[in-house]
Formats: C-alpha cells, sequence, structure tokens
C-alpha cells in the first residue's frame, strides 16, 4: 500500500506510529517487514524517502525480509535497506504450482556476494518464503547448504554430489540428466506454467509467462535419466524425480501443440486443427495416467487431508469445497478473472476432471466456428466457462488416495511415444538456428529468438526500440544461396496490435531488394503470423524492417520462417 504523502516527515511518522503501537503491546516486539514495497513502488520509494521510513524505528526492532533475492535482490537498491537488519530470502514457488523451476546460478552466486558485501555486516540470515514446497526440492537442497556455509561452490560439482546424496549411489546417466535441468529448468528463477492448466483463452495472460529455456533441451533429460532406471530405480527419490521430469517435458510439449493447433485455427485449416486438437486432449489422459502412479501428484490427498478437520457433515462439505476452489478458481464469483489458476497443479484427476473439460469447451467452439463461418462468440465463452468451473467446485465426490501403476514402466511407455516428438522446435524452416544479426537489441532479446525454431511462446522473441534504434531491422544468413519464395513472420501477438513491415533479400549482405511491402499493414498479428508471398528468388540474406508497431515504440519477432515457395 502506498502511503498518502511522499513527505519525509510523514513517513517517519507513519512507521513510528506502527513501532509504538507493537512495543506498546510487547516492549520486545520485532516489526518484520517486507522489503518488496521498495522495489515495487520506486517512484514513491526514492532514498530520502526510505531512509526517513526507516530512521523512526530503533535497529533491534526491525527486521527487513528481502524475500525475492533469486530474481531482485532489493537490498542493492537500497543500501542494504539503508543499515537495518535484513535477511536474505528466495520465495522459489508461487502458488505452490507443480512446475520444474529454480535459479540455482543465482542463489550459489548471489548468497555468497551478499555475506560478503559491506551491506552484510546487517545481514541476519537467511529466509525461505515459498508458498509452495515439495516440487523443486534441489532448490531448498541448495540453499539449506549455502545458509550454513555461505560460500562460492563449483554448482556442477555440487550438483553431482547432491544427485550422490538424493539417490545413494552415483550413476552417471543421473550425473547427466541433472546437468541438463540445470542448463535449463533451473537455470534462471520464473514462474512458469503450461498450457494444460490454464483456463483456455486466445490470450492466457499473466498465467502463462512462457519458458526461460528451450523445452527440446530439457527433454533430453529425459532419456538419461530413465536410462539410470536399472540401477536406481528401487529408490523412491529417483521415481519421484522422473515422474517430475517426465511430466514437465510432456507439458511443455503439450505447449507446442497447442501453439501449432492455434496457427491452424488462424489459418483456418481445419484437418489440421482438427488432428492437433485429439493430439492436445490425448495428453491430458497420458499425463493423468503417469501422475497417478506418485501420490505427490494426486488430487485425492489434497481433498482428504482438507476433510480430516471438519467436525461435522456441514463442516466437511465446506472444507471440500474450499479445498477445490483454492486449487482452481481461487478467488470469488464477482471477479472471476483475477487470479484464476493461481495456484495451478499438475495433479492425477484434476487433469482429467477440470482441466481437460475446460479445454473440451473451448475447442468444441472453436471447432464450430471453423465449421459454421460464425466468429468465435469470446463473451458467451467466457460466461460457459465460468459456469463450468463454478459447477466442478460445487462437486462433492472424492478422488484416489494411493497411488497405481508402475512409474518407470509408464515412463517407458511414453517416452516410446513422445520421444521423437518432444526433442523437435515447434517449427523448422530455411531460418532455423542460422545465424542472426540486428540493428540492435533490448537486454534478453538476442536476435537468435527470433529464428529459434519456437513461435508459440511470446516470452521468446527478438526486440528492439525505435527510440534506441530507429533502423529496427533484423536479419539472418541462410550461409549460401538459397531459393525463397515464402517468408513468415510471427510478430508478438495476444492483442489488437498490428505491425508494418518489408522483407527484402540479399546474394551478398550489402545490396537488398525488396521482396514484400507490409508497411501498410492494418492486419493485427496472431500466433499465425504474416504469410509474405513473393515470386521465388535465389538469396543469402533475408532482412525484416519493422518502422510501425500500433501499440507501443518496442519491435518484435517471435519467430521468421522462409520456405523455397
Amino acid at each position: 500500500m502506498t502511503p498518502a504523502s511522499t513527505d519525509p516527515a510523514y513517513l517517519a511518522d507513519f512507521a513510528r506510529a506502527v513501532y509504538q503501537g507493537m512495543t506498546a503491546a510487547d516492549p520486545e516486539a520485532v516489526w518484520v517487514q517486507q522489503g518488496w514495497f521498495f522495489s515495487f513502488d520506486p517512484g514513491f520509494w526514492k532514498p530520502e524517502q526510505g531512509r526517513a521510513f526507516v530512521s523512526a524505528v530503533p535497529d533491534e526492532h526491525l527486521l527487513f525480509l528481502d524475500l525475492y533475492c533469486e530474481n531482485v535482490e532489493v537490498w542493492r537498491r537500497t543500501e542494504g535497506f539503508f543499515g537495518k537488519p535484513w535477511l536474505w530470502s528466495i520465495v522459489g514457488c508461487f502458488g505452490d504450482t507443480v512446475t520444474l523451476q529454480g535459479g540455482l546460478p543465482q542463489i550459489a552466486d548471489r548468497l555468497p556476494a551478499a555475506v560478503a558485501s559491506p551491506e552484510g555486516s546487517r545481514l541476519r540470515g537467511t529466509g525461505l518464503l515459498m508458498e509452495g514446497l515439495g516440487y523443486n526440492p534441489v532448490v531448498y537442497d541448495l540453499m539449506s547448504d549455502l545458509s550454513w556455509q555461505p560460500r562460492r561452490l563449483d554448482l556442477s560439482a555440487w550438483l553431482d554430489d547432491y544427485t550422490l546424496r538424493r539417490y545413494g549411489r552415483k550413476d552417471a546417466h543421473a550425473q547427466a540428466a541433472w546437468r541438463t535441468l540445470l542448463a535449463t529448468a533451473y537455470r534462471a528463477p520464473a514462474r512458469t506454467g503450461t498450457t494444460l492448466e490454464m483456463r483456455p483463452d486466445f490470450a492466457l495472460g499473466w498465467r502463462f509467462r512462457g519458458l526461460p529455456y528451450d523445452p527440446a533441451a530439457l527433454a533430453g533429460a529425459w532419456p538419461e535419466l530413465l536410462a539410470a532406471a536399472p540401477r536406481l530405480g528401487d529408490r523412491d527419490t529417483y521415481r519421484f524425480d522422473l515422474v517430475n521430469v517426465s511430466r514437465q517435458v510432456l507439458a511443455n510439449y503439450a505447449g507446442q501443440v497447442y501453439s501449432r493447433m492455434m496457427a491452424a485455427y488462424e489459418r483456418k485449416d481445419r484437418p489440421e486443427f482438427l488432428r492437433l486438437r485429439d493430439e492436445y486432449l490425448q495428453l491430458f489422459a497420458d499425463l493423468d495416467e503417469l501422475l497417478a502412479t506418485r501420490r505427490e501428484f494426486l488430487l485425492g490427498p489434497w481433498l482428504a487431508d482438507a476433510e480430516r478437520w471438519a467436525g461435522s457433515e456441514p463442516e466437511r462439505r465446506l472444507y471440500h469445497y474450499n479445498a477445490r476452489r483454492l486449487i482452481t478458481i481461487w478467488g470469488v464469483e464477482e471477479n472471476p478473472w483475477d487470479l484464476n489458476d493461481y495456484a495451478r497443479k499438475q495433479w492425477s484427476g484434476l487433469l482429467t476432471d477440470f482441466y481437460r473439460p475446460r479445454w473440451e469447451m473451448f475447442l468444441s467452439a472453436l471447432s464450430r466456428a471453423l465449421d459454421t463461418g460464425v466468429a468465435f462468440d469470446t463473451s458467451a465463452y467466457r460466461r460457459d466457462i465460468v459456469a463450468l468451473e463454478e459447477a466442478w467446485v460445487r462437486q462433492d465426490r472424492s478422488f484416489p488416495t494411493a497411488p497405481r501403476g508402475d512409474s518407470v514402466a509408464v515412463c517407458r511407455r511414453l517416452l516410446r511415444a513422445y520421444g521423437s516428438r518432444v526433442r523437435r522446435p515447434e517449427a523448422s524452416s530455411l531460418t532455423t538456428g542460422k545465424p542472426a544479426t540486428c540493428s540492435h537489441a533490448l537486454p534478453g532479446h538476442p536476435p537468435e529468438l527470433a529464428n529459434d525454431g519456437w513461435f508459440g511462446d511470446t516470452q521468446r522473441f527478438w526486440s528492439t526500440d525505435v527510440t534506441a534504434d530507429p533502423e529496427a531491422w533484423w536479419q539472418v544468413d541462410l550461409e549460401k544461396p538459397t531459393t525463397v519464395g515464402r517468408v513468415v513472420l510471427v510478430f508478438y501477438f495476444g492483442d489488437r496490435r498490428t505491425y508494418g513491415y518489408t522483407v527484402e533479400t540479399s546474394r551478398d549482405g550489402q545490396s537488398f531488394e525488396l521482396a514484400y511491402d507490409g508497411r501498410d499493414n492494418e492486419e493485427r498479428a496472431t500466433i499465425a503470423g504474416a504469410d509474405c508471398r513473393f515470386a521465388p528468388r535465389k538469396a543469402r540474406y533475408l532482412r525484416v524492417t519493422l518502422p510501425r508497431n500500433s501499440a507501443n515504440t518496442g519491435r518484435h519477432l517471435v519467430e521468421v520462417m522462409a520456405y523455397p515457395e
């Protein structure tokens, strides 16, 4: 909450009133305060305001939590909370979502650096402020280790030791799998999710933040970990990790199927849309079978645990209802689109009983739109999907509380079925993986993200801004003269924005010829992309220039694909 005034005297009085209210009840009270507000509203909390606020409370009565240090270290922005005691903490997980994620390199680098810094003299300890615990134990193992010994370490060597401690035996396949996990899912903090457990819509919004890694690269950990089964298959920790990794690979692949399916819908390619729809819905059944082999991934225990607290039948029904609502709608009926799916779970029972029916409703509506030519009725759909969710929350039936099936056997079957598919990118064309350059790139959005084979993730794109880069061009080297007659440009999509663009070709990288002029384009950006067709010609270089974006000064290319014709 932002105070009513930036006046330092006011802010000091504000803090003093809180402190005095606490110590009036308990003279030894310590005010423990999240430090996030300094980062959340830096325009308000300038150094003068921050110092005034903290100076009103004696040091021994105030403790700041720097709660999300694997992502943003607020202590660095505030001179160590202006000299007050503080804790270096991580969140690790929001909403106890079921996903592989965690910034191991950030934790390994930043905590020892904080201890060694001048501001570290006021550092009083560490904190684990997660909203859930259980699906990424390696994160808390590393954090706990460094809390006792905040030292610089070789993270790869530490991880090899972790696999030995976790499984009780050394195995080369398991170590190789974990090195891949470190290079992908555990290389950066992220609030990730997959399309499966998101409320279906054309724009999945904040719920789907994309992946900070190449999902095809992560998929390489799956066969490696499964190859360790002969040696480690009797270890419960191994079986949990095997299911967790397999789950993430298949859930990521569902996002690829979703992207291709939505692109087919935008193209009005009904046969391809229906084929991909069936593949997408099958993933719910296959994942449900996999997750049913482990108690940690079952819906039943969650509901049963809630009911155990009841002292009467009305209480049992109420607790059951609340348990269902918390992991799905989360919020209230008056605002059903606010924090929906915040605490989403990839659990057996929830996948097939709640998530799949939502997607079936959405995909059926899309199919009808293709069949009839009548535009998708967004208002009617959103009304119906909220009604479906409310009906599910108010159901009162139980689900299995004991696992069934053999985890290793199910993983082997699924690897045979999906192994070749999950290692491929969403799209492959003449540009995929070829050297890319640009006039300028914003941090985190280098040119190679526009031809990496992934067109459905709007977090992976090349970007520049015309305030710093008036030219705003992106270029790929096909490495040899190649026949090109079609280029597909996927811009940032999900809203109503439009882009103006041109496509040029060149044999030598110096002299360019206009191949397609889309500067006057008024078609909104979609996942299907802008289809630019022209007379086939030999070219080694393709250049895309973006003179206009109707939404802002940014310029974005999610993917550039080229074909002979």
